[in-house]
C-alpha cells in the first residue's frame, strides 16, 4: 500500500526545468540527455522568453543573449532567478564587471 502512494506521490511533482544556452551543439545535447531524467531541460527557439527554474549558459551564448537574460533577470524580480555561467578559467567573462 504504501508503494502506491509513493508512486502516486511522485508523479505529482513537478520537475524544475533548466533552460540550456549551451553553444557548441554536441556538449548542449550531452548536457541535455544527463539531465533530462531529472528536470525538464528548455533549448530556446527564439531567444529566451520561456519559464525556466535555472538557466545555464555558455561564454558564446551569454554573450548573444545577454540583453534578454537581463530583462527576464529584472521582470522575475523578487522571485530569484539563477544563471550558472560555464566559462574556461581564462575567460574575460570571469570579470566582476560582466556581473
Amino acid at each position: 500500500m504504501s508503494e502506491n502512494r509513493s508512486a502516486s506521490s511522485q508523479e505529482s511533482v513537478t520537475k524544475g526545468s533548466i533552460l540550456l544556452l549551451i553553444d557548441h551543439r554536441r556538449n548542449r545535447r550531452l548536457l541535455a540527455d544527463w539531465l533530462t531524467s531529472e528536470y525538464e531541460v528548455v533549448l530556446p527557439k527564439h531567444g529566451v522568453d520561456t519559464s525556466f527554474d535555472l538557466c545555464i549558459v555558455d561564454e558564446a551564448s551569454f554573450s548573444r543573449y545577454r540583453d534578454e537574460l537581463e530583462a527576464k533577470k529584472e521582470a522575475s524580480l523578487p522571485t530569484f532567478l539563477p544563471y550558472l555561467l560555464v566559462t574556461s578559467t581564462n575567460s574575460p567573462a570571469r570579470t566582476p564587471e560582466v556581473w
